[in-house]
């Protein structure tokens, strides 16, 4: 016989890491982890393997509103000289 391995609490887990860190702007490590989580929570059929599929699913969508975040931020900053010292007045 063979022995059938539950992910449901790691993708809950992953889930909620996803979560957390999607929303304090490390959103390429909460995006994977999201998307690791929803593919184990996808092969359980049980009530706490839903609840894990939508905490995957919110926190590969706040990995991405972050992700597009940063990198319109970094666009504007870098058009606009914001970042560096080029345009620092000297008094």
């Amino acid at each position: 016989m063979t022995d059938k391995k539950d992910f449901t609490h790691v993708s809950y887990t992953l889930g909620i890491l996803s979560i957390v860190l999607g929303a304090v702007f490390q959103s390429i490590p909460g995006l994977v982890l999201g998307i690791i989580g929803l593919v184990q929570s996808k092969k359980e059929n049980t009530p706490m393997a839903k609840a894990a599929k939508k905490l995957n699913k919110i926190g590969i969508v706040i990995s991405l509103i972050t992700l597009v975040f940063t990198i319109v931020m970094t666009v504007i900053s870098l058009k606009t000289g914001f970042g560096s010292l080029a345009n620092f007045p000297v008094a």
